[in-house]
């Protein structure tokens, strides 16, 4: 028997029950049939099954099961840096809000427990290590810090604001802080309107030399202007006798 691609399962010495299993199991896999031990079976031309799907889908599922950005799990590829320094920024901070949200309290209530259990207090804070973050990452949450403080200390175009430098401060090194409603925050207002200020005069054009010329000057373009019309009104008597002598 010649086939391209085919899975051979031998079972030796099978009795009566593992047929009627095998039988079931052939019947609902459509190409499949059962053979004598006596049967050759050759593969011509197997396909290889590439097992990138599989592994994928093991990959995703650990990621899944582990709240994991997958590209974290199996490394950064060639090309993909952006999208996963990206990535990078919001898995730490969805850690860090896990670490201070969810487990900071459950280990507190914890150890609060067992201390009053012996006649002691609780006294500590828990204060979890630094999660890396990469240099680009890192720079955009700066950024972001950085406007998000500076508009809420100085406010639209330095109009407004409602927290004061230290709560700005903090805003810069721990991100989202709660901020006190009863406090109360000098705004900043508008500077005042400034007067009007006085027409001004005119820039200077290159035409406007002619008003600043001295007295010589204008003496000598007066002189040429009279020889002109003298010259042009001598040409028009010309024409004029030549005409009438016509």
């Amino acid at each position: 028997m010649v086939c391209s691609w085919c899975f051979d399962i031998t079972v030796p010495g099978a009795q009566e029950e593992e047929l009627e299993y095998w039988e079931k199991k052939a019947n609902s896999h459509p190409g499949t049939w059962i053979h004598k031990e006596d049967v050759e079976i050759k593969s011509v031309n197997p396909t290889s099954i590439d097992p990138q799907a599989f592994y994928e889908y093991v990959v995703m599922n650990i990621a899944a099961a582990i709240i994991m950005p997958t590209h974290l799990l199996t490394g950064i590829q060639v090309g993909r840096v952006t999208g996963a320094e990206i990535g990078f920024a919001d898995y730490y901070r969805d850690v860090k809000d896990n670490q201070e949200l969810d487990e900071s309290p459950l280990i507190e209530k914890l150890y609060k427990t067992i201390l009053e259990s012996r006649g002691r207090t609780w006294k500590y804070t828990i204060k979890w290590n630094q999660i890396y973050v990469d240099e680009l990452a890192e720079a955009e949450i700066m950024l972001k810090r950085t406007q998000a403080a500076d508009l809420a200390l100085n406010g639209t175009k330095g109009v407004g604001g409602f927290a004061d430098g230290e709560e700005a401060r903090k805003m810069y090194n721990k991100g989202q802080i709660k901020l006190d409603e009863k406090k109360k925050i000098k705004h900043k207002v508008a500077p005042p309107l400034q007067p009007p200020k006085p027409p001004t005069k005119p820039a200077k054009t290159k035409n406007d030399d002619i008003y600043e010329q001295d007295e010589v000057t204008k003496a000598m373009i007066a002189k040429r202007k009279e020889a002109i019309a003298r010259e042009k009104a001598l040409g028009e008597q010309i024409l004029k006798e030549q005409d009438e002598n016509v």
